[in-house]
């Protein structure tokens, strides 16, 4: 379940999303829109586009941490694993997010080619033929998972980012006049 993201969480967003822009805008436009108007829209936007969204960097993280487990052993070197894609900032918009996705990228294929000579070494410290095979197999399996780990982890947080810009459309009421009272 994991691999699917949050699949009932996007089913409600989709579903809340969908009812506001019908029944909100529907009641704004019979009352002439005197409680404003456009929360129907906003809710629309924010629930099911951005929901969407942030169900779509789920998925893609999943993948992402699944792809790169196949290959991640006792060989394989933490200091310059990227780990942007558990432990990090989120994005607050759509360019952080795309900023932050693309340095993912460039981090994880550095750490692929990275790969490549320090599991042989780190597994030829061991001393035997076994631990160096695998160490040789971590590599080369590092180096060409690396571009699909990189691009699954730049698609999870470039949508985390688009879906955190709907956040930013929600309409709230403005409880203070706009002018002073005559």
């Amino acid at each position: 379940m994991q691999f699917l993201g949050d699949p009932t969480l996007l089913a409600l967003q989709l579903k809340t999303g969908f009812s506001d822009l019908v029944f909100r805008t529907r009641d704004e436009v019979r009352s002439g829109g005197e409680g404003g108007f456009g929360r129907g829209v906003a809710s629309f936007s924010e629930n099911a586009v951005g929901g969407t969204f942030f169900a779509i960097g789920k998925v893609a993280k999943s993948v992402a941490i699944t792809v790169d487990a196949l290959v991640t052993n006792e060989f394989t070197s933490r200091h310059l694993k990227p780990r942007e894609l558990d432990a990090r900032k989120r994005p607050k918009h759509v360019f952080s997010g795309i900023v932050l996705g693309t340095k993912f990228f460039g981090r994880e294929l550095v750490f692929g080619v990275a790969g490549t000579i320090g599991n042989p070494y780190r597994s030829a410290k061991r001393g035997n033929v076994s631990s160096l095979a695998k160490g040789v197999a971590s590599g080369v399996g590092g180096l060409v998972v690396a571009p699909f780990v990189g691009c699954f982890g730049m698609v999870a947080i470039s949508a985390e980012g688009f879906g955190a810009t709907f956040k930013y459309l929600e309409l709230s009421d403005i409880d203070a006049r706009c002018r002073p009272a005559r």
